[in-house]
């Protein structure tokens, strides 16, 4: 059963804060154009987002993990 993903208002604005001080990028099944459309940027895969952000960034960037961040609470 496929079911259509709502991002919750308290959601959406906890991620828009976040947004103003760190780029969020999520390595999903997910087409890049539904990706892009909810403002993330897209990787295809681990090795892809390492890239992309060491490219972005270069080697003194500071990288954040979140396996599974649907179902993880970050507390600050």
């Amino acid at each position: 059963m496929r079911r259509e993903f709502t991002l919750g208002g308290h959601k959406a604005a906890s991620l828009s804060m976040i947004m103003k001080h760190a780029d969020i990028m999520l390595v999903t099944k997910m087409s890049e154009e539904r990706v892009r459309r909810a403002f993330f940027e897209y990787a295809r895969d681990l090795d892809d987002a390492m890239k992309q952000m060491f490219e972005k960034y270069g080697k003194d960037l500071r990288i954040t993990v979140v396996p599974f961040a649907r179902t993880t609470l970050c507390v600050d």
